[in-house]
């Protein structure tokens, strides 16, 4: 027996990932592990690649986050490195720099072609330099931002860094940072009235959903192989990748909103957004989740499920059967539509309402209040509230 974190240090030192497959079952998940071995296969890769960073003066990379291995202070080394592949550079300001001049970044990476040859690949990035902070603030980038707190939260907590240090750091620094804006930037207002800049409006709720997220969140109900597999994922997460699984999509599959063309339209997520009478589909990149309500129609049931009453949808199936209809077209199709845009393939799971197993549904659904934290309207009180003890 080898456990998830014990196996999970190959891949973080190499540029891989692990693919986990609890209470494997070849009729379910048969069909999973074939797409995803296919998947990596044909996935075209590079080899023994040295990734490095060259900043202009002033400025320099300190913390670096990710699946590689590191000799020294600058390089990265990754064994075999895809398009998916995604690395952290933290980049500090200790100089004092010209506002005549831009700011330059290298990223430099040697590698080894599939064909056997060794190349270097190189890209440059200029950006402008202002000491102020308002620009500072309108050029920020939200997902950006989550992505590395993510990561940076992540790696402290397999440093055994406690979960209540770690939500307290967060709330601290996204506190400070909103405090500044408002007393440097914004105009004058009541202090009452939560301000935030246009470019860091999402901030609060990602943060929100980062401390309840199951990779953090200490809980009963995520296994220890889980919460080593979500981490090692994490790290390793693109900045759409991190900002889809910690805020997942919520689709309403009612016959009504289903439309005729792409995915229908996400809505919030939060157990008041749904109706009993209709169908929601959710996913998060790695969990994909057909929650179907008491009150569902019967005939959405027949042309979806082939049967008319809720007790008799198998929730163990992986895959929904084909009918000749529009609706069970239309759903398989959406389904379909969400798998291709992903890393991997995402295995179907239905849970009915009331059933014992939707708590699983209820986890995802971020904007509400768990066992073990507040909901996010009331985060946000507690973020208000320590921006103006800041200020006063």
């Amino acid at each position: 027996f080898i456990d998830v974190a014990s196996v999970g240090k190959i891949s973080t030192v190499t540029g891989g990932l692990i693919q986990r497959y609890p209470m494997f079952r070849a009729d379910t998940d048969g069909e999973r592990f074939i797409q995803d071995l296919a998947m990596h296969i044909a996935q075209p890769c590079v080899f023994d690649t040295v990734l490095r960073m060259r900043t202009t003066e002033g400025i320099r990379p300190v913390e670096f986050c990710g699946n590689f291995m590191m000799q020294n202070s600058t390089d990265m080394e990754i064994a075999v490195l895809t398009p998916d592949t995604c690395v952290t550079v933290e980049v500090k300001h200790d100089d004092k720099l010209n506002e005549d001049y831009l700011a330059y970044f290298q990223i430099a990476l040697l590698y080894t072609s599939f064909s056997g040859q060794r190349k270097l690949r190189l890209h440059n990035l200029a950006l402008p330099v202002s000491n102020s902070l308002a620009e500072l603030y309108k050029s920020a980038d939200v997902d950006t931002i989550t992505n590395s707190l993510s990561k940076e939260f992540g790696k402290a907590l397999l440093l055994n860094r406690q979960f209540k240090q770690l939500r307290e750091a967060l709330i601290a620094r996204i506190s400070n940072s909103l405090a500044c804006y408002r007393q440097n930037c914004a105009a004058p207002s009541q202090p009452g009235q939560l301000i935030l800049p246009e470019t860091l409006k999402l901030l609060p709720l990602y943060s929100h959903c980062l401390l309840r997220s199951p990779a953090l969140l200490p809980s009963v109900d995520v296994g220890f192989d889980e919460k080593s597999n979500l981490l090692q994922r994490l790290s390793m997460m693109s900045v759409e990748q991190s900002e889809l699984f910690l805020y997942p999509r919520l689709y309403s599959l009612n016959t009504s909103t289903l439309g005729n063309d792409g995915v229908p339209p996400n809505i919030r997520s939060s157990y008041e957004r749904i109706r009993e009478s209709g169908p929601h589909l959710l996913e998060n990149g790695l969990v994909l989740i057909l929650w179907v309500g008491q009150n569902t129609p019967s005939k959405w049931l027949q042309e979806v499920f082939g049967v008319t009453v809720l007790d008799q949808v198998d929730p163990t199936v992986g895959n929904l059967q084909p009918f000749d209809n529009p609706t069970s077209i239309r759903v398989r199709e959406i389904i379909e539509m969400i798998r291709n845009r992903r890393q991997q393939y995402l295995r179907l799971n239905i849970v009915r309402q009331k059933d014992k197993t939707e708590h699983i549904f209820m986890q995802f659904l971020v904007e509400d209040k768990t066992d073990l934290g507040t909901n996010y309207t009331d985060f946000l009180i507690s973020i208000h509230r320590e921006i103006r003890n800041i200020l006063s």
